[in-house]
């Protein structure tokens, strides 16, 4: 069976089947900021680049609403109301998007630690 569990990223095949890892890698990185490409030890160890983008997308979480609670205070006087609404809308859907991409993260992340327990490469 090549199911995926349910909120597994589309962009990464089902850890069922064969070459998975290297797309999850993949796509571990293209979730962290670009200088993480260059690092071999995050490439060769996937357990360590799942731990660090579920951090970065908690991190963004965290800075987001830091955002949605500080923008009419921070901006009194520099953005008009709706400026202020748009702005709160955009972040809430970005929030709506970061739930997603960390159940996503957390998926991948937890199936590389079973696939990882006793195998140091």
């Amino acid at each position: 069976m090549n199911r995926a569990p349910l909120g597994w990223p589309t962009a990464v095949p089902p850890p069922t089947v064969d070459g998975w890892m290297d797309r999850a890698t993949s796509w571990l990185l293209d979730q962290l900021p670009g200088e993480y490409r260059e690092s071999e030890v995050a490439r060769r160890y996937p357990i360590l680049l799942s731990r660090m983008a579920l951090l970065q997308v908690r991190s963004e979480v965290g800075s987001v609403r830091l955002l949605i609670g500080r923008i009419r205070v921070d901006l009194k006087g520099f953005l008009t109301p709706a400026a202020t609404n748009s702005a709160l809308e955009m972040f809430e859907k970005r929030l709506a998007n970061l739930a997603t991409l960390e159940r996503e993260v957390t998926l991948v992340g937890d199936a590389i630690e079973r696939n990882a327990q006793g195998h140091l490469p």
